[in-house]
């Protein structure tokens, strides 16, 4: 079992700080060696201006991060608290 973190946020972030940070994050990125994956720890990480995802490669991946500008809430959306 994975060490889990994970915080309350508003549903929808701004639009334009939201990409401002992922360009931030592509920035950083271009002066670390640090191997990124896609979600399952293959393909291409995701830096989009609307969501941020990655995990690590093969088998340096485990819990994948994730974050979009816009969250869904499945659970919200069915009248749930």
């Amino acid at each position: 079992m994975g060490l889990t973190h994970s915080w309350l946020r508003p549903t929808e972030l701004p639009v334009d700080q939201f990409a401002a940070a992922v360009r931030d994050v592509r920035l950083v990125l271009k002066h670390v060696d640090v191997p990124l994956a896609g979600f399952e720890g293959r393909g291409e990480p995701i830096f989009s201006d609307d969501a941020v995802v990655f995990n690590g490669v093969a088998g340096a991946g485990c819990e994948p991060f994730e974050i979009h500008q816009v969250e869904f809430h499945p659970f919200r959306a069915l009248g749930a608290a």
